[in-house]
């Protein structure tokens, strides 16, 4: 889906299954234009070339803005046997179209920080993160040490669930409550095989534990790491995640037998895919 400068443009498809855009000129500003892409299938990508190289000729001297949430094909990072380094081929698209500013919101993968061209980044998880642990405050407004202070004394705790996680935004959130976990992988398979806690100790002090990370599919590790934390008595849990995919809906998360709520944005999620209030009502969407 595309929005040039906050309206939603015309797409339709010929009977051969080819995709067209309507664009009316008239949008298209000489100074400031701003291109936002929400990722759903491939065809985005054609549309969104074909978007780009007509502003460039209707307006060649305007700075154009790409605001893309979501980056996709960041699972593929790396070359893998077979297997192509899609992430590259991505940026070198999107380099292609020499934008003046790239927005996104969370990259799944540092590596598109490297390849993306002009590339700015929105910490997503962590103002998710903070807005979770406001809503624990009893005292509104309450910030900084005022706010640690008081939710330290409730028990409540960052949660990171691998190592990943934890690199990430143990750097950006300066909170003293944390717990962490690893997960162990078969080198084989890549599957995850098992998770293990590090602080143990300090887990069983735990009542609300918020655990922080990027990206969530159908959330079987966020699953495993919140069962641990209930049996070692948290009494509610939350999940916050920038990116929801709508397999989420396929899992256990937004069931509520472990997970009580999920704190996420709608950067590549579609919630008119699920018709269970029950699970709708424990996503904040932000």
């Amino acid at each position: 889906m595309l929005l040039l400068n906050n309206t939603k443009l015309c797409l339709g498809t010929f009977p051969n299954k080819e995709t067209y855009l309507d664009v009316q000129s008239n949008i298209i500003k000489q100074g400031e234009n701003l291109i936002k892409m929400k990722f759903e299938s491939d065809s985005d990508l054609f549309q969104l070339y074909g978007l780009k190289k007509y502003i460039d000729e209707i307006a060649p001297e305007s700075r154009v803005t790409l605001v893309m949430d979501y980056i996709p094909y960041s699972r593929m990072d790396r070359q893998q046997e077979d297997r192509l380094f899609t992430l590259k081929y991505l940026a070198d698209y999107i380099n292609s179209l020499n934008f003046d500013s790239v927005v996104v919101m969370e990259p799944h993968s540092d590596v598109s920080i490297e390849l993306i061209n002009n590339l700015k980044v929105i910490n997503k998880s962590v103002i998710l993160a903070r807005f979770a642990m406001v809503e624990h405050s009893d005292s509104y407004g309450t910030t900084g040490k005022d706010l640690y202070k008081d939710l330290t004394s409730k028990g409540v705790y960052l949660v990171y669930p691998d190592k990943g996680a934890k690199d990430r935004y143990s750097k950006q959130i300066d909170y003293p409550n944390i717990i962490s976990f690893n997960k162990k992988r078969d080198f084989n398979t890549g599957k995850i095989v098992g998770i293990e806690i590090e602080n143990e100790q300090e887990a069983v002090k735990c009542k609300t534990a918020i655990i922080v990370d990027d990206l969530c599919s159908k959330g079987g590790t966020f699953i495993g790491v919140a069962s641990k934390l209930r049996e070692l008595g948290a009494s509610r849990i939350e999940l916050v995640v920038t990116h929801c995919e709508n397999t989420v809906f396929d899992g256990e998360v937004l069931k509520g037998t472990v997970i009580d709520k999920v704190y996420t944005t709608d950067s590549i999620l579609d919630t008119s895919v699920c018709k269970d209030k029950d699970m709708l009502n424990r996503l904040k969407i932000l």
